[in-house]
């Protein structure tokens, strides 16, 4: 079984060094494989900047100018093939197809708008339809309450992912979606304090068998050979394979 540890983040801004310094350090520290950051507000010609020694960007959608912006990055240890980004060309929505232990992941990070738009999820259904073929890891801010009854508050602080300092209240806005054959391997999942952003990370753990079994290796067993009846029926077998051919 190989573990693998995911975290979804609304950095708020990335065009500082240390804002990007301490992005990346909170992904060391926590050993993070596959990371999901949005609100980037780099420029598509500084995306790399975000890419370190350990860290490498591998798919992004930026803005014309320094907002929005959601990018993808992984871990440069992990073996894994990558098959292709995509996404869209408004700083919202970006995925990249990967193999990773023989399993087809498509990773997908999200950045909703503030208010309700119908266009902006038409077209976020229609990438993840496109995406049928793999399994789905979704890191995103969606600016949406699952249920807003027990996910957002005014003023109680919980298990909440966002606070809004003008309204004083807090919310959960912010999620990681997962196909169900991975969904089934979370072993465990937090909410993460990020101090130079006014959102909690989402982390979630999962572990995913190493590979395909090996199939068994199939032997002839040879004293078939010692047995007359066998070996009639094998003859007659195979001159009616080379009658028929």
């Amino acid at each position: 079984m190989d573990k693998f540890n995911v975290l979804s983040l609304n950095a708020r801004g990335l065009n500082s060094p240390p804002k990007r310094f301490s992005v990346l350090d909170l992904l060391q520290r926590k050993n993070i494989h596959f990371a999901f950051i949005q609100e980037t507000h780099l420029l598509e010609t500084d995306t790399h900047r975000f890419s370190n020694k350990h860290y490498n960007v591998v798919a992004s959608s930026c803005y014309t100018k320094k907002s929005k912006g959601v990018l993808i990055a992984i871990k440069r240890n992990l073996s894994f093939i990558n098959l292709g980004p995509g996404g869209s060309d408004d700083g919202r929505i970006s995925y990249c197809k990967i193999s990773c232990n023989g399993m087809k992941i498509a990773l997908v990070c999200v950045y909703a708008p503030n208010n309700f738009d119908e266009n902006f999820f038409t077209s976020l259904n229609c990438m993840l339809f496109d995406l049928s073929d793999f399994q789905l890891l979704i890191g995103g801010d969606f600016n949406a309450a699952w249920l807003h009854e027990i996910d957002r508050t005014g003023g109680r602080e919980g298990n909440f992912s966002y606070f809004s300092a003008r309204h004083k209240t807090f919310s959960r806005i912010d999620y990681i979606f997962i196909s169900k054959p991975l969904f089934e391997e979370i072993c465990c999942s937090e909410m993460i304090p990020f101090p130079l952003s006014d959102h909690r990370a989402v982390f979630c753990s999962l572990q995913i068998k190493t590979g395909h079994p090996r199939a068994s290796c199939w032997r002839f067993n040879t004293s078939l050979l010692q047995n007359e009846a066998f070996k009639q029926k094998l003859k007659q077998e195979l001159d009616f394979f080379y009658q028929y051919k």
